[in-house]
């Protein structure tokens, strides 16, 4: 519990700690975020997306570690399995707000607009989910480091892995040259059985908690 309190409490006293060229450097990040959000929401490219997923990294609303669809995406999930289907497109909106790339927001979003019968809405979150997952699919093929999956969290890693029907079955943690870090995930198959390794580079985020802790 302590190591928790004390993680908590470095994220938020960066937070509060930011010089105002990063402020800076954040507020054009931002715009060219919404820029690209607005580009994919109207017409949807590969291109667009992979941008979109990059400059993300880069922008104010970037928490991996503390950010809403950590604290939502049970509650929505739960949402989901009982029917509630307001309330599951509620908090994937939430989520959206904050983090237009969540494919757990959008897989979510997808389910629940159908079900409450706005098909068109659902569709959009379809198109989108297909085009995120690609674009991750662009960025590598996981088999390894340097091929590895390029990654923005935790919860866009298991989304990734879980969307395609595949299991979890173990997990590692790597760091490699230049600073780079790496999640090394054991992956199975279950209709074939078959487990393999997927390589994912969650360089962002791990910097993104470093630069926290040396904020302190």
């Amino acid at each position: 519990m302590r190591a928790i309190g004390l993680a908590v409490v470095f994220l938020l006293v960066a937070a509060c700690s930011s010089t105002p060229t990063e402020d800076h450097s954040r507020t054009q990040a931002d715009v060219t975020y919404h820029e690209l959000v607005d580009s994919v929401s109207t017409h949807t490219t590969l291109p667009d997306l992979i941008s979109l997923r990059e400059i993300y990294v880069q922008t104010s609303y970037y928490q991996p570690y503390t950010g809403p669809e950590l604290v939502l995406s049970q509650v929505m999930f739960e949402a989901m399995g009982t029917e509630d289907w307001d309330t599951c497109q509620r908090h994937a909106q939430t989520i959206l707000d904050s983090n237009f790339i969540s494919l757990s927001a959008h897989y979510a979003a997808m389910v629940c607009e159908e079900m409450l019968g706005d098909s068109d809405a659902s569709s959009f979150h379809q198109i989108l989910l297909d085009g995120l997952m690609e674009a991750i699919w662009s960025s590598g093929n996981g088999t390894s480091e340097a091929e590895a999956f390029f990654c923005t969290s935790t919860p866009e890693l298991q989304a990734f892995i879980q969307i395609q029907g595949l299991e979890i079955i173990g997990q590692a943690l790597s760091e490699g040259d230049n600073g780079r870090a790496f999640d090394i995930m054991e992956v199975k198959e279950p209709v074939t059985g078959r487990e393999f390794t997927w390589y994912f580079d969650i360089t962002a985020q791990w910097q993104k908690g470093l630069k926290n802790l040396s904020a302190l």
